[in-house]
C-alpha cells in the first residue's frame, strides 16, 4: 500500500536524521553560519533531535486524498525523543529516547559522519552500513538543518523523487 510505504520512507528518514547529533555544549551563541564556514566543532559536543521535518512535494500519508508535507506531523511520540551525539572521531551515536517503540530494545546504533563538500555536505553511514549525503541549509550553536533527495517506487511501480527537510535543535 502506498501509505505503508511512506511511513516506512518516513519512518528511515527520521532514524537517519536521529543520526545526526552532537554531544552538550555550554555555548549558547545563536550566530547562525555559513556552511561553507561552520567546522564540525559546531556539531560535536551536544545532543541533536529533530524538532520538524517536512516533505516536498506533498505525498497522501493518510490516504484521505490530501498531499501531505509536514512529516513532523506524523512522526510517533516513542520516535521523537531520539537523538544522535557526534563524535570528533568521525563516529556518532544513535540513542533512543525514554519512549521506546515497539520492538526497540533502547540499544545504542553506532555510525560514523564527515563533513564534505566545503562543510556543505554531511556524510552519514549508520549502524548498518547504508550511506546518505545530507545537504547542510543551516547551523548554528543551536540549530542544524539539512535536506536530501530521495528517489522510490511504489506499489504501482511508479517513481517518486522528493526533498526531505529536517530541522534538529540541541537540548
Amino acid at each position: 500500500m502506498k501509505t505503508n510505504k511512506m511511513i516506512t520512507l518516513l519512518l528511515t528518514g527520521i532514524l537517519l536524521i536521529s543520526g545526526f547529533s552532537a554531544c552538550n555544549s555550554d555555548n549558547d551563541d545563536d550566530t547562525t553560519l555559513s556552511p561553507s564556514n561552520g567546522t564540525k566543532t559546531q556539531l560535536v559536543g551536544k545532543k541533536w533531535k529533530i524538532t520538524a521535518m517536512a516533505i516536498a512535494p506533498g505525498f497522501d500519508l493518510d490516504g484521505d486524498g490530501d498531499l501531505e508535507t509536514d512529516l513532523y506531523n506524523y512522526t510517533p511520540t516513542c520516535t521523537k525523543d531520539d537523538y544522535v551525539i557526534f563524535k570528533d572521531n568521525g563516529k556518532s551515536e544513535a540513542y533512543s529516547g525514554p519512549n521506546l517503540c515497539i520492538g526497540e530494545d533502547g540499544a545504542v546504533e553506532n555510525g560514523t559522519w564527515a563533513l564534505e563538500s566545503n562543510n556543505t555536505k554531511m556524510k552519514v553511514v549508520d549502524s548498518e552500513g547504508e550511506t546518505f549525503i545530507w545537504n547542510i541549509v543551516s547551523l548554528n550553536n543551536n540549530t542544524f538543518k539539512v535536506s536530501y533527495t530521495e528517489t522510490f517506487e511504489d506499489e504501482e511501480g511508479q517513481q517518486h523523487t522528493q526533498t526531505v527537510s529536517a530541522t534538529l535543535q540541541t537540548f
